[in-house]
């Protein structure tokens, strides 16, 4: 049998697959890798990044507003 694999250009791969898979040993797919612990502070530490630019932001406008609006 062979293998399953398409290229982007829509041609199957010419090689046999290996027993027990429909893909030949180039192309097995690599299964998806657990999280992490240490990957899952990532997104909890962008969003702080975020909030504070977001922080500083608004602090920077409240100012200019407060200053426009004593005189």
């Amino acid at each position: 049998m062979r293998c399953l694999y398409l290229y982007r250009s829509g041609d199957q791969c010419p090689y046999r697959a290996m027993e027990g898979s429909d893909f030949c040993a180039e192309h097995v797919p690599v299964p998806e890798p657990a999280t992490s612990s240490s990957h899952s502070g990532r997104p909890l530490l962008y969003r702080l990044a975020a909030l504070i630019l977001l922080l500083i932001f608004l602090a920077n406008h409240y100012q200019t507003l407060r200053h426009w609006l004593e005189g």
